[in-house]
């Protein structure tokens, strides 16, 4: 269908007003919005306007990145809770992966990977390309890094996913693993030297954990819990 039926063409026209023109915000709301009911419009419209008006609950939307985030996450939280597992993952450590290679990493932790993918796929907040390697906006990446960042007030230690090596390395030199970490990317900046497995046996539920090739040749490994 190339244009939207008669009775949702003054509400399609208020969503594309209230995006702002941001291309990629208009592709991921009308993948979720084709198929739904008049009533789930109007709900996304309300937030959207929520962003204008500054009235999102718990941000303050000063910058650009701000309203990008807002409005893109309007559709990451109409997720399910296993597909915003995955996004988060893939968003944190998964971009250019080889799909299969992630589900069998998803799947030992006991997750539904494919179904999500599907999910993510439709809701276009990730693409796989011809040579079926995992690829995600620019924008995507942001904002699933930044819920990440959000949920832990700041704080490391409190963050689900870590890959910032600066940070990595204070959660470990300080011994202040805790039980919110789910996994680690470990660049080569970090140094084997500075990894010990009594750091993350504080990890209770660490599920993911990679090291990346240094500059001295240190071999990348996946550990899964």
């Amino acid at each position: 269908m190339s244009k939207p039926p008669e009775d949702f063409m003054e509400l399609s026209c208020e969503v594309v007003q209230h995006v702002g023109g941001l291309p990629l915000t208009l592709e991921v709301l009308g993948s979720f919005l084709c198929d739904k009911s008049e009533e789930e419009w109007e709900d996304i419209l309300r937030g959207l306007k929520d962003i204008l008006d500054n009235k999102v609950s718990g941000m303050s939307i000063r910058s650009y990145n701000d309203k990008v985030f807002a409005r893109l996450i309007i559709s990451y939280n109409k997720l399910s809770d296993q597909a915003k597992i995955i996004f988060l993952d893939i968003a944190c450590y998964f971009i250019g992966w080889k799909v299969e290679e992630a589900i069998l990493i998803w799947e030992a932790c006991e997750l539904y990977p494919r179904l999500s993918i599907k999910e993510l796929t439709q809701m276009h907040l990730l693409k796989i390309d011809v040579y079926g390697y995992l690829r995600m906006h620019d924008e995507l990446r942001f904002v699933g890094r930044r819920i990440v960042l959000k949920d832990s007030n700041g704080d490391p230690t409190k963050r689900t996913r870590l890959w910032s090596a600066d940070e990595i390395s204070k959660v470990l030199e300080k011994g202040k693993g805790t039980q919110m970490v789910e996994g680690i990317l470990i660049p080569f900046e970090v140094h084997n030297d500075d990894l010990s497995f009594d750091d993350f046996a504080k990890m209770p539920n660490l599920r993911f954990l990679k090291v990346s090739r240094d500059e001295d040749g240190l071999v990348g490994f996946v550990l899964l819990w």
